[in-house]
């Protein structure tokens, strides 16, 4: 720690990516993690072969992607044979190049932020192993780091860039959109109303150029991409389920699993309502951060100083509250958190903490015991549950840490007196 302490930052940041490259290359293809890769063949690599065999996305083959996804898709087999295990050591290559990024903006933000660079770097290196190397076979970590940019570009003044990159997340994975709400209260408290103008108009802008081609292509099989996500059933792993499964060993819920939209999902007569209700209670939720983030702004002076930290903080609220209580809980979406669980560490060791837990717990569940999940083993069920019942205390530490705790000019969190 001592010699961490008197690094200069470079070196620092120099030393976690030798670290990072060990793990990506060596440690995630071997011993404890090498159960993830028994099947080579990822969804990337399908939609990526099927573009190179001279199909067109949306028209020929459905995808539930936005097009920016398929960029990150194609480049690894641009490199690379048509082969599954070929394409995933170059995916995987991909995967580190961007890890690289987000430790970059994790070490800005850090120094932004008064944190200690090492200490956000090594929290974010043991997240990124209990995860497992889930990392690198699905593309999330892109959307990671393209909304980590967004919001180091906003806390740093920078709006029309953070304008861009979050209109570039969006239409690398939806979640991202639900930050447009704080960025616009940032705004409209802070008398930007030329701001908020123009992030809008370059959202919008980014946007509609990287939908042209598909909308072009065929709207349909466009827009189907999106709406995909809204007539999804309840999946297995999410909230709502863990407590339908719950019940179910208890004895009194009938219910049977069913595989479709690339996930096992419950179906009954509580899932059905779980599965309409979610998008109220998500959007509920939602709307109760956005007000408390409109009265923590009118807390703070009437300029931008002292809220970096507070704003990082509601963003990391805002999307664990999508996470946890959408109807779709998959494993990957946990990476989506990993660079602002890092950050989250100023005032109390416990939420990070948690969140190490929580990707741990994950990994154990899938795939290393995923098949005595699925045959309902109480063990499973019950580490399920423990995980999601996690998942709602991170939350809770969350907002009473940002909630019962002053900021003074700079960003330093303080106890209130």
């Amino acid at each position: 720690m001592k010699l961490l302490r008197n690094l200069k930052p470079w070196q620092v940041v120099s030393l976690f990516v030798i670290v990072h490259a060990f793990i990506f290359l060596l440690i995630f293809n071997t011993g404890f993690y090498a159960r993830y890769f028994e099947d080579p063949i990822s969804i990337s690599y399908v939609y990526a072969a099927d573009i190179f065999s001279g199909k067109i996305p949306y028209l020929d083959f459905n995808i539930e992607y936005p097009p920016l996804a398929l960029v990150f898709m194609l480049i690894p087999r641009l490199f690379t044979t048509d082969t599954p295990a070929a394409y995933h050591m170059a995916f995987s290559a991909e995967m580190l190049v961007l890890d690289i990024l987000i430790m970059l903006l994790l070490a800005a933000f850090s120094r932004r932020l008064g944190l200690a660079g090492w200490k956000t770097l090594g929290i974010y290196t043991i997240g990124l192993l209990a995860i497992g190397p889930i990392l690198t076979k699905n593309f999330d970590l892109a959307a990671a780091f393209v909304t980590l940019l967004s919001l180091y570009a906003f806390v740093a003044g920078r709006y029309k860039t953070a304008w861009v990159a979050l209109a570039a997340g969006v239409m690398t994975k939806l979640f991202p959109v639900v930050l447009i709400p704080l960025y616009l209260i940032y705004h409209w408290r802070h008398r930007q109303n030329k701001q908020a103008v123009t992030g809008m108009a370059v959202f919008g802008l980014t946007m509609a150029i990287i939908a042209a081609a598909p909308l072009f292509i065929n709207a349909s099989g466009f827009i189907s991409s999106f709406t995909y996500h809204m007539e999804r059933p309840l999946q297995l792993e999410s909230l709502y389920s863990s407590v339908i499964l719950f019940v179910r060993w208890l004895g009194s819920e009938p219910l049977y699993l069913a595989f479709s939209y690339g996930s096992y999902n419950i179906i009954s007569p509580a899932a059905d309502f779980f599965s309409s209700a979610a998008l109220w209670i998500t959007a509920g939720l939602l709307a109760a951060v956005y007000i408390a983030f409109d009265r923590f702004i009118r807390r703070r002076p009437g300029t931008a100083e002292g809220t970096d930290y507070g704003f990082m903080m509601y963003a990391a609220v805002t999307l664990l509250v999508f996470v946890v209580f959408n109807k779709v809980l998959s494993p990957q979406f946990l990476i989506w958190l990993l660079p602002l669980a890092a950050l989250a560490q100023r005032d109390d060791w416990l939420p990070w903490l948690l969140f190490v837990f929580i990707c741990f717990l994950t990994a154990m569940i899938y795939p290393n015991f995923y098949g005595g999940l699925l045959d309902g083993e109480p063990l499973l069920v019950g580490a399920l549950l423990l995980r999601n019942i996690a998942l709602v205390v991170l939350l809770f530490l969350l907002v009473r840490q940002v909630n019962y705790r002053q900021l003074r000019p700079g960003g330093v969190l303080v106890s209130p007196r």
